[in-house]
């Protein structure tokens, strides 16, 4: 399965973590490059971006991800729009 964690805090980077020491393909996007660095070595994929419209989702490849987590936490206007994309 290809995973895709929108938001790389506490939640996410651990998520991303278990996710790729179970073998799974992992994509992590955040828009912070330090989160980036602290989980590049660990995931398939991780790209610095802020996912603002289906654009943006479209430009990482969302349709090729099986599943989506969003774990923004300090944005919840940010984490609804993204799910209603």
């Amino acid at each position: 399965m290809k995973f895709c964690i929108i938001g790389l805090g506490r939640f996410g980077k651990q998520l991303a973590k278990s996710l790729s020491e179970h073998n799974a393909e992992v994509l992590a996007i955040d828009s912070d490059e330090h989160e980036i660095a602290g989980v590049q070595n660990y995931v398939t994929q991780a790209i610095c971006t802020e996912i603002i419209d289906t654009a943006s989702l479209e430009a990482i490849g969302i349709e090729n991800i099986d599943v989506a987590i969003i774990g923004i936490g300090e944005n919840i206007a940010q984490s609804i729009l993204i799910a209603a994309i």
